[in-house]
């Protein structure tokens, strides 16, 4: 099935839910959703939006602008922009915000792998946290077999507006485990990304 989504401002959460959607905007720069964007299905494409949330407060679902989770298949990530997000001022804790999460093995379900997704030719930038904590470009994280992260743009990570670093840490991309299980991620392909302006504050 293909969705095609008129250019316009969707001020709502995007759940890409359906086996082999693909749900696409011919023009990114005037398609926005200013919530989060969740895929969970095998064989979902997201293609062609902005996606810019507002502040996350907490740790439910708020974390990340895009994630792939708990478990999808073949899931394409592609020619999307992810910007201005952060953590909001005054929420508490040591968090992070992630542009795009892929986490496998998520939800109290640590053997649900997650198989081959691409994150592709996607801009990132303008992610930081404004509280303790991190940011990321791209996060794979978890139970993940196989991905491809390759050709994004990720920029200003870490670092508030003026460019001045905010974070405790700030990363690109990352391939990490995660506190819900031991499954690390494995034949993860990150190639020919230009990654720029991601840092950490030294205080």
């Amino acid at each position: 099935d293909v969705i095609r989504v008129e250019p316009g401002t969707y001020n709502e959460q995007v759940t890409v839910d359906k086996a082999n959607v693909l749900l696409y905007s011919s023009d990114r720069s005037a398609t926005t959703i200013t919530d989060r964007v969740v895929v969970s299905a095998d064989g979902a494409t997201l293609c062609g939006f902005t996606v810019s949330p507002s502040d996350a407060s907490s740790t439910a679902g708020e974390d990340e602008a895009i994630r792939v989770s708990p478990s999808p298949d073949d899931v394409t990530i592609v020619n999307n922009i992810v910007e201005d997000f952060r953590r909001a001022p005054g929420s508490s804790g040591f968090f992070g915000t992630d542009g795009i999460n892929v986490f496998g093995g998520q939800a109290g379900s640590p053997s649900d792998t997650i198989n081959d997704v691409t994150v592709r030719d996607n801009t990132i930038r303008n992610v930081y946290n404004s509280v303790s904590g991190g940011s990321t470009g791209v996060s794979i994280q978890g139970n993940v077999d196989g991905a491809t992260v390759k050709d994004n743009i990720i920029e200003e990570i870490g670092v508030n507006p003026s460019g001045t670093p905010v974070n405790s840490y700030a990363f690109g991309v990352v391939i990490r485990g995660t506190d819900n299980h031991s499954v690390d991620p494995k034949n993860i392909n990150v190639v020919d990304n230009d990654v720029s302006s991601v840092l950490a504050s030294d205080s």
